[in-house]
């Protein structure tokens, strides 16, 4: 089976005209990123939560967000998941001030929530072999 990757789009608050819209506030989000970084595009983030949780934070400082809103690009690459990304009311943005969470453009961003496994070896033990069905023991 083969999976294909979209371009991941979330767009809180906002009406669809608007998607066009420059954001005052721009942050980044990459896979070789730190949480302690500043979320610039020089310095990303490393996750979906640090870019929200900055999010918070400038509303919390500013009492509201900026009248552009919020734009959180996620920069190309595997971007490795062990946990649900929550949003929740307080994370909205307005119709003037969106927060989208969008990939940058001409990269490809896999959000994923599984993990690689390898070193997988045809079991050889007769004992363990006996123990398997007929159909699994190959």
């Amino acid at each position: 089976m083969k999976i294909r990757s979209r371009p991941l789009l979330l767009v809180l608050g906002l009406a669809g005209s608007q998607l066009l819209a420059r954001a005052d506030v721009e942050l980044f989000v990459a896979p070789n990123g730190s949480d302690a970084n500043a979320g610039s595009r020089e310095k990303p983030f490393a996750t979906l939560e640090a870019a929200r949780d900055a999010i918070r934070s400038l509303k919390r400082e500013q009492g509201k967000l900026p009248a552009g809103g919020v734009t959180v690009w996620i920069l190309g690459g595997d971007h490795l998941r062990t946990r649900t990304f929550e949003l929740t009311a307080q994370d909205s943005g307005l119709p003037s001030a969106p927060i989208v969470y969008r990939a940058q453009p001409g990269e490809t961003v896999r959000l994923l929530g599984g993990r690689p496994l390898s070193g997988f070896k045809p079991v050889t033990d007769a004992a363990v072999l006996e123990r398997l069905d007929k159909k699994a023991r190959g």
